[in-house]
């Protein structure tokens, strides 16, 4: 009897959540085309190329605030794939019941995969040789970025459209908020994404 009553309970929630809209989560898939400049150790060269990366995309909406996660991966060469995660907080609009605006900020992190297993995590200056040796540290230590989000609604569960990723000098760990304000430099390595979302609440 508690299990059924349970059971009605999650299902109200669910259904008033659908309806009012003040809480959505999406899921979605997104290509990615952006330039990385990481100095690797190992190698004593800088890896130096445009990339175009696929990866996942999870957000959870509540009525403006919106929370995400954004992952991608690329190849890098036949024997090293690179991973990038953006952990993001920021705000979403929508006009006209056509279009989602999106702007948010968050920590971005690099990982380099190799098949000789010296994986290692790339800092902010894109750097392997730091001191981070935990994803918690990367976060911690990685530089933040801007993701600006511009998305059509194909229907009540889907939509479809743009992502720009702006990289900055602010992290955490140096915390000089005028580093928030990207630098000339930074607007070379913008990436631009393109995405398909799917309403799953």
């Amino acid at each position: 009897m508690k299990k059924v009553l349970a059971l009605i309970i999650f299902l109200f929630c669910f259904s008033f959540l659908y309806a009012s809209d003040f809480f959505q989560l999406t899921f979605g898939a997104n290509i990615s085309f952006e330039k990385i400049d990481i100095k690797d150790t190992d190698t004593t060269k800088d890896i130096v190329k445009n990339l175009i990366s696929v990866g996942l995309d999870m957000r959870m909406l509540f009525k403006y605030v919106q929370v995400g996660y954004v992952g991608n991966m690329s190849v890098i060469d036949k024997k090293t794939l690179l991973f990038n995660g953006l952990s993001y907080l920021g705000a979403s609009v929508q006009v006209f019941n056509r279009v989602d605006l999106g702007f948010a900020l968050g920590p971005n992190m690099n990982y380099l995969i190799k098949d000789n297993g010296a994986n290692k995590y790339v800092d902010g200056d894109g750097d392997t040789d730091s001191s981070i040796d935990n994803y918690f540290s990367a976060l911690f230590q990685g530089n933040y970025s801007y993701r600006l989000t511009a998305e059509a609604l194909i229907s009540k569960v889907m939509k479809v459209g743009l992502a720009v990723t702006i990289p900055t000098h602010f992290n955490l760990q140096t915390f000089r908020i005028t580093k928030l304000w990207p630098e000339s430099s930074d607007f070379k390595n913008i990436g631009i994404s393109l995405s398909v979302q799917m309403r799953l609440i």
